[in-house]
């Protein structure tokens, strides 16, 4: 995966990105998880959680692995976790 080199003037290496990308999931995450707090208690509301969740795992597996595992199938995605 090719990121860029500078990230608002500061110099980025792969490893910084990954960081970066990982930190900004967990803060993603947290948000929703105050904004959805009283609607996770019925099934609804977990569901809609369960599905941003296995959407946002399909973007950081393409992202991640370069591999488009959207496009690719189940059958893609699964390799892409367990070569």
């Amino acid at each position: 995966m090719r990121f860029p080199h500078y990230l608002f003037g500061f110099h980025m290496t792969t490893g910084l990105w990954y960081v970066l990308i990982l930190v900004g999931a967990i803060l993603i995450f947290w948000i929703l998880q105050k904004i959805f707090r009283n609607v996770v208690k019925d099934f609804a509301g977990g569901m809609v959680i369960f599905v941003v969740i296995i959407i946002f795992v399909f973007t950081a597996i393409s992202l991640l692995s370069g591999v488009d595992t959207i496009s690719s199938g189940v059958g893609g995605f699964l390799d892409t976790i367990f070569p």
